[in-house]
């Protein structure tokens, strides 16, 4: 494996990490795919990561003109509107963040439909103190969702 390919693969990772949609995330990781299977490549990192990101979109797209043609197949598709999709989203960003592991624990307890004497059971804790940090947990996600932290 070259070097350049070497510090193209390391720009997506870095990027990749910090990344929490799915549709972004398989861009990645199809990139670095597309890498590692061409690790013969030379030239500046940026410029291989982004040819490779390109060369990934070209195949996501050709599948989303797949689903599109084949009006059987949509029965099967899953949709971004569902309330499943939304909770997976989240729950993906939450596993994805930075956010310490007692408030992915507690942000994680309540997508699952547990309630703050639930969550206060679950950790010890008293319903007070549990509501202090469902929403001290909140907080960081949501300054995390907007981009503040």
């Amino acid at each position: 494996m070259s070097y350049c390919v070497y510090a193209a693969i390391k720009l997506l990772q870095e990027k990749s990490f910090h990344i929490s949609d799915i549709y972004h995330q398989e861009l990645c990781d199809r990139a670095i795919d597309d890498l590692l299977n061409n690790q013969h490549r030379q030239g500046e990192p940026a410029k291989l990561a982004n040819c490779a990101m390109g060369n990934a979109r070209k195949v996501l797209v050709g599948r989303e003109k797949f689903w599109v043609h084949c009006p059987d197949i949509m029965d099967y598709a899953p949709s971004n509107d569902s309330y499943e999709h939304l909770v997976m989203e989240i729950k993906d960003f939450i596993e994805k963040s930075n956010l310490n592991p007692g408030d992915k624990e507690v942000l994680v307890h309540l997508l699952e439909g547990f309630e703050a004497e639930d969550i206060a059971s679950l950790l010890s804790t008293s319903v007070k103190n549990a509501r202090v940090r469902i929403s001290r947990s909140r907080k960081q996600a949501l300054k995390l969702w907007r981009g503040v932290a």
